[in-house]
């Protein structure tokens, strides 16, 4: 085939492609600006959200540079839409900047060599910032019902321009998504100025998201910058990273932009009873040794019958509390990944007591309920279901009261439902008082427990009672299995034990 064939044949599939891009763009807006700074025209494309035309509502603004009718603004647009029908994700404006210069706009300036030969100019993202904070903000506001909620997203170059501006001028945007963002610009000057400039940041409400691919000049300059945060985030802001390195430069945008727009634009009442799928399901368990001690997430697996499919997996570390997997690199990805139907978060024990007087004490449950919360955001953005699994306190029942009434409290603050356990628990032991609650340890659940909550587990994520034996494939652990990863529970291993027998699971089952 000739060069002119091949030329031929590359632009009838871009004009199919283009065609096509425009054909499952939802219906949107477009018109030109002219700007003076620097002086050329502008054409913007602008998404209403369902319902727009027929209410009296405000709405917040997502600006999107790359944002023309050929560049990213169809796929940002149809996943906005499709989450927005879906419940997923608050109604919300999207504004579409089409490229003039991109590099130019985009990157801030530079003393590298190699940074100023990409484009015959560079270094304009501050007059950039300015036109569409002086210019663009204005007249969306003039043309359209606006809240004061205005966020950016943007990937690669226009990622560095969405992490710069959330840097530099913080009251600009209170939600920013930066995909991949090139903060290898300038030999990574801006991760370095970072600290400070942190020290600037406004108090209140604010959203961060970060994920980066198998990029080596961009994943660890976005992890160096998470780390930043770890030591740095100002109060008020909500700030995830998630490293996805399964994927590519090219492929991070569609692989990230559902997951991020659910999680920076979730909706304001989370649903907390969600259909069950209609397929199999894959369960996630996050947890620590009250967790993996006789390997629960085996004996919940063993509960399907032949006829359901249930994946299981499980993140779970000696004495982890849900504060440490608070922006933990292994969750995040997991749950971006794993394509999870429900997940289960189990605190470590004690740690949600509220005896009578705790209300006055609640600064001691911050980072705790922090962490609940925003791991329940992060899996609701993954598309999962939630639920909280309880623990459990053997002193007393003014103390086991106490437990459950703690967790009520955090679940409710999370929007997930509880799977309660301590007080069952403490009345099934003065029925079954030989029963095996307690590890050897005296610390642990022993076997009866796991399957206790094995049972209540299984009644809170499929909807019904069990009717099934709960048994463990495999070993029954006692120390962490794969604390550093994800484990993926192999439900055919041998041996095969039986947590109790089919007559005292009737009874647990049935326990109310």
């Amino acid at each position: 085939m000739g060069a002119r064939a091949r030329a031929t044949l590359l632009a009838l599939a871009l004009s199919i492609a283009s065609l096509t891009a425009r054909a499952q763009t939802p219906p949107h807006d477009t018109f030109t600006l002219t700007t003076t700074a620097p002086a050329e025209t502008r054409h913007l494309n602008v998404y209403k959200p369902p319902g727009y035309d027929t209410s009296t509502d405000r709405y917040p603004v997502l600006y999107m540079p790359d944002g023309g009718l050929q560049e990213d603004f169809p796929h940002v647009a149809k996943a906005l839409d499709e989450g927005i029908r879906a419940g997923e994700i608050q109604p919300l404006i999207l504004v579409g900047i089409e490229n003039t210069e991109r590099r130019r706009d985009m990157t801030g300036p530079t003393t590298v060599a190699s940074d100023k030969a990409i484009a015959p100019r560079v270094g304009g993202s501050s007059v950039f910032r300015a036109f569409i904070a002086k210019q663009l903000i204005p007249e969306i506001g003039r043309r359209y019902r606006v809240n004061a909620h205005r966020g950016i997203i943007g990937e690669s170059l226009a990622g560095l321009f969405s992490v710069e501006s959330f840097l530099r001028e913080p009251d600009l945007f209170d939600t920013v998504i930066a995909i991949s963002p090139s903060l290898w610009w300038n030999d990574g000057s801006l991760v370095r100025e970072a600290p400070a400039l942190l020290k600037n940041q406004p108090q209140g409400e604010r959203h961060l998201f970060l994920t980066s691919a198998d990029e080596d000049n961009i994943a660890p300059n976005v992890a160096k910058l998470a780390d930043v945060l770890k030591a740095d985030a100002p109060k008020g802001l909500d700030w995830i990273d998630v490293p996805r390195p399964e994927q590519h430069h090219d492929t991070i945008y569609l692989a990230s932009e559902k997951f991020a727009l659910r999680r920076a634009y979730s909706p304001k009442k989370p649903a907390v009873a969600v259909a069950a799928p209609a397929g199999g399901h894959r369960v996630l368990f996050i947890g620590n040794s009250l967790t993996y001690v006789n390997n629960l997430p085996s004996a919940f697996g063993s509960l399907a019958s032949a006829s359901v499919h249930v994946g299981v997996d499980m993140i779970a570390r000696a004495g982890a509390s849900l504060e440490d997997y608070d922006h933990d690199p292994v969750v995040m990805h997991a749950l971006a990944t794993g394509g999870y139907t429900d997940v289960i978060l189990q605190e470590r024990g004690g740690n949600a007591t509220c005896t009578p007087g705790c209300e006055k004490r609640m600064a001691a449950f911050e980072l705790t309920d922090r962490a609940t919360v925003a791991l329940a955001n992060d899996a609701r953005a993954a598309g999962a279901r939630v639920y909280y699994l309880g623990t459990w306190q053997r002193a007393s029942r003014e103390i086991s009261e106490g437990e459950v009434r703690g967790e009520r409290r955090i679940a409710a603050l999370a929007g997930i439902p509880l799977i309660e356990l301590s007080e069952t628990r403490r009345l099934l032991m003065e029925t079954y008082p030989d029963a095996a609650w307690t590890h050897a340890d005296g610390e642990h659940p022993g076997q009866a427990m796991t399957a206790l909550m094995a049972l209540r587990t299984w009644r809170a994520v499929m909807g019904e009672v069990p009717t099934r034996t709960p048994c463990v494939a495999g070993a029954l652990w006692y120390h962490a299995p794969n604390p550093e990863g994800v484990l993926h529970i192999d439900m055919e291993a041998t041996p095969s034990t039986c947590l109790i027998d089919a007559p005292m699971a009737a009874r647990l089952s049935a326990a109310p």
